[in-house]
């Protein structure tokens, strides 16, 4: 019962996006704001997160510590993703982008690499749905810097 809410609430829809990015267009913009809380938020010292990979551990050991659900509100995982897609956007040399699906009101942010191609931040979400079982952001960040570098 458990493992089958998980993989329903994996396939995130437009409504979920919409709560967990509740400023939409604005995502970009708001980058070094989002940026500057996210060690507030999830309770590290601001010197931990250098934009580094490896500063990735200590995000998943306070995931470890807390549960995954603290980090899956709009504020603290708009912040999430905000760290680790330019973790990997230093990483890849690559830039910003957010893009609208059909409905013209959710906005997805995302890092483009150098070829054009999408790093799909969004599976952020899902390995925080499969945190401690099958998922960490380590891994994700590992693989996407991985597969994405010019």
């Amino acid at each position: 019962m458990e493992e089958r809410a998980r993989k329903e609430r994996a396939e995130t829809n437009d409504e979920t996006l919409a709560e967990l990015f509740p400023i939409g267009k604005d995502f970009v913009e708001q980058l070094p704001r989002l940026l500057v809380a996210l060690p507030r938020l999830i309770d590290l010292e601001a010197s931990t997160l250098d934009a580094t990979e490896s500063s990735i551990d200590a995000i998943d050991a306070a995931i470890d510590a807390a549960g995954s659900e603290p980090f899956l509100t709009a504020d603290v995982f708009q912040s999430l993703v905000a760290y680790v897609g330019e973790v990997i956007r230093r990483a890849i040399g690559g830039r910003w982008e957010l893009r609208s699906p059909d409905d013209g009101r959710t906005w997805e942010p995302d890092v483009i690499d150098a070829r054009g191609e999408r790093c799909n931040l969004l599976r952020v979400y899902k390995e925080m749905l499969e945190h401690g079982e099958e998922g960490n952001l380590r891994a994700f960040v590992h693989h996407t810097i991985r597969t994405h570098r010019r």
